[in-house]
């Protein structure tokens, strides 16, 4: 306290007009404070303050205000004095209420009360309309606070994490909303009339239960939203009956036997193994004027095929798990979890196939406790029909309470859809597709793609309007172009030459003519399902690596210096490891050095080992050599896009121990999850203790280390020779992984120094200047473009995986207000706003984050880069972070 009460005293002599005091664990504030008359901006956030003091009413200029990451209960009425306040940041607090005269602050630009205990707002906010922007994310709501709506200027509002269920007709008086982020509520319905907002820009709803539209439109975004309810308008509504049923199980479970007695029960036994899929239309009675019309998918048991199960194991659909109980081999975990992170809240049913009278008993209360989505288990015997009846009629009524079946949807999606079940072709081209379109009554080019996108994300058909081969044509028959793909990893030669291919053999496996003359567009579907990639050099040879060879080939490899990181799953769905093979093979070692569980990269003088252990649910990476840091961060990343193809997996990322005693320099150290280094960094706790040698160890040296381990020793195990050769060009990009805080140049110097207008005093585990006033200082210019910018935030992707959700949304909303001046610059160039608003990207970086350093270090660069951007520049910004940032699965 000593300190900050000289700190408020120079601020008072030299009249500051800047304060930060954040991060240090202050109690309460000093009356004292009341004497900085000049203050316009006061931080006081992340400490442990419970109740805002009176002397805050003498700050009459302040104009912005931030007490946020306290303790604070309630809000005194003293701060409604500050008319002058423009910015008001209270977040993560437990305020339960605000004063009914907070409308004094008539000047109030922005209100920031996320992360709250807020169930409602006092009717008195009507009155604040120089209010734009309100934040109420993660508090009690259960409905949209009725005077939001009287608030006409709001132009962004933020309701995410709360416990909403709908949202009223009274928002279209929010007429200057552009920006409205509702995901993680209890919605389940996006009225028509929120699409007639006319200046909405972005709506989110991520992680609501909706129905209406269905979430293969929903989910799409604002624009897909308002083109579903434009056509309603325009066309009128009918219905479409349809589902998916997905019949798995292990290899001769019977599976191919049910799908055929669920068509004909008197049909008999069948013995040939499924090869890959094969789909089946059947319909039955759902109404007096409907059928209802399904597509039964038989998937092949084999484990060749697991690995596509991704592409596949859709969500809204029903699954049938067949089970042999001769065999008792039903890997139930596997089934159920996979069924479970691919398929979500998809119903689940058990079918025990009692061959000669043999029974299997199974913890079926077990099962159903932790797979919500088991509904029932039924025993039957395909070979006699016993129970027949009953399981097709409980599959019936499973597909028949599917939460989308009966959806509006506009009467020419309907009328197409019903036409191509009928259609006989296995494919069309997008030409034709679209004049089928055309005479159904779609009145524009954007309609007819909506339709495809939607039947292609329930599986109905295949079109991939974002790969420039696929586009042009338009798959009818799934299972004709799922067949292709199996017969090549089908193939004897392919297997005996562990994945390897010609465009030569292409031609010989697929001999049918009609897959002759579609051999480019069913190779691209391959390498579209990551199933395949082409050698380097080799413009006609391709493998696939699920068929590599299992054993591990010799190899030396020095286990001194390295960086490691591992990751465990909770539940492991195969195909990871393969699908990163095939994402990275442009950097293999060599053809040698790649294996069904494991490759060897290279970049430069540096070489990362990865390599997979199924039975142990865990890949391990160990990189070694001059650029570890930046060939780790290759890895991870692709790691992370892989593990956004299945949603809602779960992991741990461990980190190894750097203590001295016993793991700095071992292979075999002691690991922590980094998620709870990162809750010790949040509690403010510096130190954790290592479980092999009971040492206390620097929590952030660790995160750091996964980074940044080393630096004085990246060389140590490269040839002297080798030092001189000049960074390939990615790594140039990745210019904030230096270490700053050595270069006492680096954030503007002493020019930093001589400012009196500002002043930070750092956290309490950082003794340098504080995070926000390093940024105050001046700056040399970069050459900046799209390219450093792209760079620049996957880089983020490393460093904010200790964001908490709130965290980065709140910087993905300062992002979106970039975009926004972005777009503005081509009429008014105005670099000073632009620099602001990059600054505010760089501020919305929570200052706990670590590694502290790169986070620092990337504020100061995105804040640089505003300087040399082009205002013609308008390449959405916001959509490269979204999707270098952890995903919000």
């Amino acid at each position: 306290m000593t300190r900050v009460l000289k700190l408020i005293e120079q601020a008072a002599l030299d009249k500051w007009t800047k304060l930060d005091l954040s991060g240090q664990r202050l109690t309460e504030i000093p009356e004292t404070i009341a004497e900085l008359k000049n203050l316009r901006q006061l931080n006081l956030s992340r400490n442990q303050i419970t109740e805002i003091p009176e002397a805050i009413s003498e700050l009459k200029n302040l104009q912005q205000l931030n007490f946020s990451n306290n303790k604070i209960k309630e809000i005194l009425e003293c701060i409604t004095s500050l008319f002058n306040l423009r910015e008001l940041y209270l977040w993560s607090n437990n305020i339960t209420e605000l004063p009914s005269n907070i409308y004094s602050l008539h000047s109030l630009y922005r209100l920031d009360l996320g992360t709250n205990q807020i169930k409602d707002l006092p009717n008195s906010l009507e009155y604040m309309q120089n209010l734009r922007r309100i934040s109420l994310h993660n508090n009690h709501l259960t409905e949209i606070p009725k005077v939001i709506f009287k608030i006409s200027n709001l132009n962004r509002l933020s309701l995410r994490h709360n416990k909403i269920i709908r949202i009223s007709r009274e928002i279209v008086n929010l007429y200057q909303l552009q920006y409205l982020y509702l995901n993680h509520n209890q919605i389940t319905q996006i009225p028509s009339y929120l699409t007639s907002l006319p200046n909405l820009k972005e709506l989110n709803i991520k992680h609501n239960p909706i129905e209406v539209p269905s979430p293969e439109i929903a989910f799409k975004g604002l624009d897909a939203i308002r083109n579903y309810y434009k056509q309603l308008a325009e066309q009128g509504v009918d219905h479409l009956y349809a589902a998916k049923l997905l019949v798995v199980g292990e290899a001769g479970a019977g599976k191919t036997t049910l799908t055929n007695k669920i068509q004909d029960p008197n049909f008999s036994l069948d013995t040939a193994s499924t090869h890959g899929i094969d789909i089946h239309p059947w319909t039955f009675p759902y109404d007096r004027d409907n059928e209802f019309q399904v597509n039964i998918w038989d998937f092949g048991g084999q484990e060749i095929y697991h690995s596509t199960h991704q592409f596949f194991l859709t969500q809204r659909s029903l699954y049938v798990l067949v089970t042999d109980e001769r065999k008792e081999d039903t890997d139930f975990d596997y089934w159920l979890n996979v069924i479970e992170l691919l398929g979500k809240n998809s119903p689940i049913v058990v079918v025990q196939n009692e061959r000669d009278g043999r029974t299997r008993k199974i913890d079926i209360r077990g099962l159903k406790g932790r797979f919500d989505n088991l509904k029932e288990i039924i025993t039957t015997d395909l070979k006699t029909g016993v129970n027949l009846p009953e399981l097709i009629k409980l599959i019936c009524f499973q597909l028949s309470n599917l939460p989308h079946i009966g959806d509006p949807l506009p009467k020419t999606w309907v009328k197409v859809r019903r036409f191509l079940q009928y259609n006989e072709r296995n494919f069309i081209s997008q030409d034709l597709f679209l004049s089928l379109c055309d005479k159904a009554g779609f009145k524009t080019l954007k309609d007819s793609l909506q339709l495809s996108r939607y039947l292609h994300d329930l599986g109905i058909i295949l079109h991939f309007q974002d790969d420039l081969l696929l586009k042009k044509t338009v798959i009818l028959n799934p299972e004709w172009g799922t067949t292709a793909v199996y017969q090549i990893l089908d193939n004897k030669q392919v297997k005996d030459n562990f994945g390897l291919f010609s465009r030569d053999d292409l031609y010989e496996i697929w001999e049918d003519r009609e897959y002759q003359q579609m051999t480019d567009e069913l190779l691209q579907l391959m390498l579209k399902f990551k199933l395949c990639y082409q050698l380097p050099q080799q413009p006609d040879t391709f493998l696939a690596p699920e068929l590599l060879n299992p054993e591990q080939p010799d190899y030396q490899w020095h286990p001194d210096a390295n960086l490691i990181v591992r990751y465990e799953y909770e539940f492991m769905p195969k195909g990871i490891l393969t699908t990163l093979i095939v994402e990275m093979n442009q950097w293999l070692k060599s053809q040698d050095l790649v294996w069904r569980n494991g490759i060897i990269l290279q970049d430069q003088n540096t070489e990362a080992e990865v390599i997979e252990t199924y039975s142990k649910r865990e890949i391990r990476i160990r990189v070694r050599g001059r650029q570890k840091r930046n060939l780790l961060i290759r890895i991870t990343h692709e790691l992370d896009k892989i593990y956004r193809t299945f949603p809602g997996i779960k992991y741990k990322k461990l980190v190894p121990c750097n203590c001295n005693k016993t793991c700095r320099d071992s292979s075999d150290p002691h690991f922590y999850d980094d998620k709870i280094l990162k809750q010790f960094m949040a509690d403010g706790q510096p130190e954790i203790q290592c479980q092999k040698s009971y040492q206390m160890v620097n929590v952030r040296s660790l995160l750091d280390d996964v980074i940044s381990r080393s630096a004085a020793q990246d060389d140590s195990d490269i040839p002297s020779r080798s030092k001189q050769t000049p960074e390939p060009q990615y790594v140039e990009k990745q210019y904030i992984f230096q270490s700053p805080v050595n270069d006492p140049n680096f954030f503007g110097g002493d020019k930093l120094n001589q400012s009196n207008s500002t002043i930070g005093i750092g956290s309490a585990q950082d003794s340098t200047i504080g995070g926000q006033a390093r940024i105050a200082g001046e700056y040399n210019t970069i050459g900046a473009d799209l390219s450093e910018i792209t760079a620049l935030f996957q880089a983020l992707q490393t460093n904010v995986t200790a964001f908490s959700e709130d965290a980065r949304d709140d910087l993905l909303d300062e992002i979106a207000d970039f975009e926004a001046e972005l777009a503005k610059q081509k009429e008014q160039p105005n670099p000073r706003k632009l620099i602001r608003r990059l600054k505010a990207i760089a501020l919305a970086i929570p200052p706990t984050t670590a590694p502290t350093a790169d986070i620092l270090t990337l504020a100061k660069n995105i804040t640089d880069l505003a300087e040399q951007i082009e205002p013609t520049q308008t390449e959405p910004i916001r959509d490269i972070i979204q999707q270098a940032l952890p995903s919000d699965d």
